[in-house]
């Protein structure tokens, strides 16, 4: 039940007293004689002028204005009625105090009056200032610039949301004044190519003049993976396991899988949330037993000698173990496979064979497949700042072992970058920008069969990885090109250009 008392953040709270004291005395009954105006109301004429159009189109003092300022003389009298002198008295310099000599200047005179600071006046002020017009909004004084009327606990956020506020105003106004020319661009870009000629002895800090470097290596950006797009999720809370309200170690979360799908009831955005579960729903313990002992992706040599007779009692994280390593090592090698063709119903055939079929569906398709089950849904709710973002790359560089952002990278990426090593520099870092950041919040449901009315669900996922078509192919081809040309147009020159301190 929710209350309707209104959380204040004031120190004190709000009384309004009454110290008026009781009537000593009952109250008495008078009889008033009641005027006889009371029996004739004259505002039935009122009603009857209002009822009947008039046909002319005229102000609202009939076309007769009366102004009465205009005669003063009738404004010169006391309250006794008699007249008086229009003529101010003369001023003596002698009576007036130094201080309030000034009030005496002629230019005062002329000066306009300030206006009257009433709501009326401060709402009109609010919206003169939203529409952008020259006068600027005035403010009423609350409680929030009293700091002694608040609690010390508020007056840091709101200082802390003040600083913000002015940081981001000075990078605007910073921004501003950079010259984004084409001219311009180039003169950078090839300053930048100088200063990556310096000696790194004699490179120097802008502000900190202690530091030294310490080594450097090329910039460069990773062409073969930026046509696809960088997200960062966000979790409200964790979203592997719990263990007594605390969160621990789940292998699973690095192979979880997340679905875009409307909210049937909503039409808004939702995100499903899948991670590897241990056993399909279409087999039995034993059978997905013996299609994990005979994949050498699941069990090494000794691993399978040693579990050989414990098919069907593999305990939960000996069999999720061997899931997620031949999910890993499918796809750090580059494994593909075709999916097995689902049986048709043929009519008059008998159950058992019909049955038999599905069966054998259906460990075919274990063996090519990885179960994933659905865990939760998940609300985005985009943070913005897309700007500032464009400039988080994700950097990966490695001397020894030669990689791209690719993650995981494949044994034969693997390759054609350590080949890009041994005929370039000892250390290359390879960058990609992170376009998009989201926080995922959980959905609550107040029903646990919602999903039922929901036909875009899906409760279990069966993963494979397939060869890419030659549509697919020549699709991620055309993209990768015009990326390479953008960043080529940009001065990012592969060879040279990006070289990083």
């Amino acid at each position: 039940m929710s209350s309707s008392r209104k959380r204040t953040d004031l120190i004190e709270r709000i009384r309004y007293p009454n110290p008026l004291p009781l009537p000593p005395y009952p109250p008495k009954l008078l009889s008033i004689d009641t005027p006889a105006e009371r029996y004739a109301d004259p505002t039935w004429s009122s009603r009857l002028a209002d009822s009947v159009p008039f046909p002319l189109v005229v102000d609202g003092e009939g076309g007769m204005p009366l102004d009465i300022n205009a005669f003063p003389e009738l404004w010169a009298t006391d309250a006794q009625g008699r007249p008086i002198d229009g003529a101010p008295p003369p001023l003596d310099a002698s009576q007036i105090h130094s201080e309030d000599a000034w009030l005496l200047n002629p230019s005062l005179a002329t000066a306009p009056a300030p206006p009257l600071i009433t709501p009326a006046y401060l709402q009109n002020q609010h919206a003169n200032g939203a529409s952008g017009t020259a006068t600027p909004p005035v403010e009423a004084l609350g409680a929030k610039d009293v700091g002694w009327l608040r609690r010390t606990e508020y007056l840091g956020a709101d200082r802390k949301a003040k600083a913000e506020a002015a940081v981001r105003s000075a990078r605007q106004q910073d921004r501003s004044g950079v010259d984004v020319s084409p001219s311009a661009e180039a003169t950078r870009i090839e300053a930048s190519f100088a200063a990556a000629e310096v000696p790194l002895e004699k490179l120097q800090h802008p502000t900190k003049k202690d530091l030294k470097p310490v080594e450097s290596f090329e910039l460069l950006p990773d062409f073969d993976t930026w046509a696809t797009q960088y997200h960062v999720l966000k979790f409200s809370d964790a979203p592997g396991r719990h263990e007594e309200s605390r969160q621990v170690i789940d292998p699973r979360l690095h192979l979880s899988l997340l679905r875009a799908r409307p909210d049937p009831f909503t039409m808004r955005p939702l995100v499903s949330f899948f991670l590897p579960t241990t056993i399909p729903a279409d087999l039995s313990p034993q059978e997905f037993d013996e299609l994990l002992l005979a994949d050498p992706d699941a069990f090494d040599e000794e691993d399978r000698a040693f579990f050989q007779d414990q098919a069907g009692s593999l305990d939960d994280s000996v069999r999720e173990a061997a899931v997620l390593r031949r999910e890993e090592r499918r796809r750090r090698s580059g494994w593909a496979a075709d999916l097995p063709q689902e049986p048709e119903e043929v009519e008059g055939e008998d159950d058992e064979v019909t049955q038999e079929k599905q069966v054998a569906f259906s460990r075919e398709r274990a063996k090519v497949t990885t179960p994933y089950s659905h865990q939760r849904d998940y609300e985005p709710e985009r943070l913005g700042g897309e700007e500032e973002w464009q400039r988080i790359l994700v950097l990966n560089f490695s001397e020894d072992e030669a990689s791209t952002s690719v993650q995981p990278i494949v044994a034969s990426e693997r390759q054609r970058v350590r080949d890009g090593y041994k005929e370039g520099s000892a250390k290359k870092a390879y960058y990609h920008p992170i376009t998009q950041r989201t926080t995922l919040r959980v959905k609550r449901s107040r029903r646990p069969d919602a999903h039922n009315a929901d036909p875009d669900y899906w409760q279990s996922i069966a993963l494979t990885h397939q060869e890419l078509s030659e549509r697919d192919q020549l699709k991620r081809l055309y993209k990768r090109r015009g990326s390479s040309a953008e960043e080529s147009g940009r001065g990012w020159r592969r060879g040279r250009g990006g070289r990083g301190r």
